[in-house]
């Protein structure tokens, strides 16, 4: 009966994958903030083996951002938004859409503010 046995080892397989990506998404936000680096590739792991968790695609979007790498959370977000939209029609969640706005904008503002201060300290400046 290959059909039984495919089913049983399907379902082993598909318990496994669950669990291995529930504790790395655990491990992530755990080490999101001491280690964010570490962080973001656990969560491109997570994403690797689950393309459709929201919940990686998040977490890595929120640690780009806490990285400052501005480019790479919004081409985050545009890949969860462009799969989201093949496969199921829909866009990413408000919230997470208005997150990413929304730390996007606090990051230029601080990133600006911050080039402006050295600037401004900057002996050797003519």
């Amino acid at each position: 009966m290959p059909e039984a046995e495919s089913h049983w080892a399907e379902t082993l397989r598909q318990r496994c994958l669950d669990e291995l990506t529930t504790r790395a998404l655990h491990d992530a936000r755990t080490l999101e903030a001491i280690h964010p680096v570490e962080a973001n590739t656990l969560y491109e792991s997570v994403i690797a083996l689950e393309p459709l968790s929201e919940s990686a695609h998040t977490g890595l979007i929120r640690t780009h951002l806490s990285l400052g790498r501005l480019e790479s959370a919004r081409m985050a977000y545009t890949r969860l938004e462009r799969m989201l939209t093949t496969e199921f029609g829909v866009a990413p969640s408000d919230e997470l859409r208005q997150a990413v706005t929304g730390l996007t904008l606090v990051s230029q503002t601080i990133r600006t503010s911050n080039i402006g201060v050295l600037e401004a300290s900057d002996p050797w400046r003519d």
